[in-house]
């Protein structure tokens, strides 16, 4: 698990703050002032255009459609990563290293959203939905037509022990 949230943690630092070095001219490092800049900008758009209450899902489409492993609803997050804790874990390493508590002002957000969500034995179930009274809808017109998901055939409130939920 361990290698895996590492993983997840790389490879969502990489897509968010990666393309700073195009902003460079050809041999030429951004200075750190240029990389501060780019991830307060970075995470300012995921919190003010994709976040709800502090979570993520999965990934967006470029029109910002939310997806989880089907399309998501407006008011969901997901849980498993790469999603809502991959990001509050890479927000914790921007305080650390940073040291700009608007990092972690951000990371309290997902901690908060992730609370909301926990199922009262401590885990938590894929995705958190906090609009719960369209769940039902959800799933008839998504995961009840997922030949092989046996777990989405109906609605649950149960918890998961897999993919690093």
């Amino acid at each position: 698990m361990k290698n895996a949230l590492r993983k997840t943690r790389y490879l969502l630092t990489i897509a968010a703050f990666g393309w700073v070095a195009t902003l460079a001219t050809a041999g030429e490092a951004p200075s750190r002032d240029v990389l501060l800049a780019t991830m307060r900008r970075a995470t300012d758009f995921v919190f003010n255009t994709l976040s709800n209450r502090g979570g993520v899902v999965w990934l967006y489409t470029m029109d910002l459609e939310p997806y989880g492993e089907l399309k998501a609803r407006k008011s969901m997050i997901w849980v498993e990563p790469p999603s809502t804790p991959s990001m509050g874990l890479m927000l914790l390493d921007a305080y650390r290293i940073t040291g700009d508590t608007y990092y972690l002002d951000r990371a309290r957000k997902v901690g908060e959203a992730l609370a909301w969500g926990q199922h009262p034995s401590g885990g938590w179930h894929y995705f958190i939905d906090f609009d719960p009274a369209g769940v039902d809808a959800y799933y008839d017109s998504f995961f009840t037509k997922c030949w092989g998901w046996q777990e989405y055939l109906k609605k649950r409130t149960n918890c998961t022990f897999d993919d690093y939920t």
